[in-house]
């Protein structure tokens, strides 16, 4: 079986997926709120939500993909949002594959940037 065919396998049980479960994720709907302070107000500086540290120094560290997550949501709601969160981590499933499985081809100087990225955001969800 060729990666091709596994890939577009995986790619259309994830898309089934989509359909079947809901969202667990309870941090889902605080990114999406930020998302939309982000769209509305600029990137928050300051914590807007909490209680007990109201008004204190916050680092939005994820503030692109929470605005995207927003302008998602607002066009197609929770649907919408995980086909582009699916096809953005199938991009890069795609591109590390690419560069990583077929050993014949050798890596380009303009592919390594690209690569070093995607393992970086694929890395940076598991830790």
């Amino acid at each position: 079986m060729s990666i091709r065919r596994v890939f577009l396998i995986l790619f259309g049980l994830q898309l089934v997926s989509i359909g079947v479960f809901n969202t667990i994720d309870p941090d889902m709907w605080w990114h999406l709120r930020t998302g939309e302070l982000i769209w509305t107000q600029g990137i928050p500086r300051h914590d807007p939500f909490s209680f007990t540290v109201a008004g204190g120094e916050w680092i939005t560290h994820e503030w692109l993909s929470e605005a995207l997550m927003w302008a998602f949501y607002r066009v197609g709601g929770l649907q919408l949002t995980a086909l582009g969160f699916l096809a953005a981590a199938t991009s890069r499933v795609r591109l590390v594959t690419s560069v990583m499985v077929v050993p014949q081809r050798p890596v380009s100087f303009s592919s390594r940037p690209a690569y070093c990225l995607s393992s970086a955001s694929l890395a940076s969800r598991y830790t």
